[in-house]
């Protein structure tokens, strides 16, 4: 991911319990950004497990937000290791990073359902980052889940361990750039046929699909003209 703010760069961790937006968030912990945690609140008060009273959420929300200004302030490297699961609680937090001048990068997660929920089910409350949901309250989570897309801001989509930067720069367009693929600069591109918003649901299949079409030893999709060995064949 490209920094989008000379001063702070902060990252929105998006998906519902179980994506693996903590595993991903220690990474950029470890290089060096800070990490503020919704579930770490929660542990520090004792709690490990059941319904947070909302009360609590709106405390810790109060604080998070106060601990995020003062990085800003100092100029720090922020993750929001959040769910970041729907557009109004995104929309809520870029007002805020906007008073500081900061674009926020979105992360999405979009792991499969199956995988999330086995991920659920296997918690057991051992630390603030395995807090606890029971599986119909984890389903509900994952079946309402509004996915993030280009159009609200800078977005990196994580599918099936393969990073894609997305975007779009005219209605209907979209770009996504395989980050973490073998071919610096290799991705695909998509439009909707009257140039409406892709929904957002759509973006993550459809790097699937791109994925499924990929020559494991080439890193191309067969017969692709980008593919520089396709004449040699």
């Amino acid at each position: 991911m490209q920094r989008v703010d000379a001063t702070s760069r902060v990252v929105f961790m998006c998906g519902p319990s179980g994506a693996g937006k903590t595993t991903y968030a220690r990474r950029l912990e470890a290089e060096g950004m800070v990490r503020l945690s919704f579930d770490a609140g929660i542990w520090a008060r004792g709690i490990t497990g059941g319904e947070v009273p909302e009360e609590v959420r709106e405390e810790i929300r109060t604080e998070l937000r106060a601990e995020l200004r003062r990085l800003l302030d100092e100029g720090r490297d922020v993750v929001l290791d959040f769910s970041f699961w729907s557009r109004a609680m995104r929309e809520e937090w870029r007002a805020l990073l906007a008073e500081h001048h900061v674009v926020p990068e979105t992360l999405y997660l979009a792991t499969d359902r199956s995988t999330v929920l086995a991920r659920v089910a296997s918690r057991r409350a051992a630390h603030a980052d395995d807090f606890p949901v029971d599986l119909a309250t984890a389903a509900a989570y994952v079946d309402g889940f509004e996915a993030p897309t280009p159009e609200e801001g800078p977005l990196t989509i994580v599918v099936d361990g393969e990073v894609f930067a997305a975007r779009t720069d005219s209605p209907g367009t979209y770009h996504y750039d395989w980050v973490s693929g073998p071919n610096r600069g290799y991705g695909f591109n998509s439009f909707t046929s009257d140039r409406s918003p892709l929904p957002a649901e759509r973006h993550a299949p459809s790097i699937r699909d791109f994925l499924g079409m990929i020559d494991p030893e080439t890193g191309y999709i067969a017969d692709d003209p980008d593919d520089p060995d396709d004449e040699e064949r």
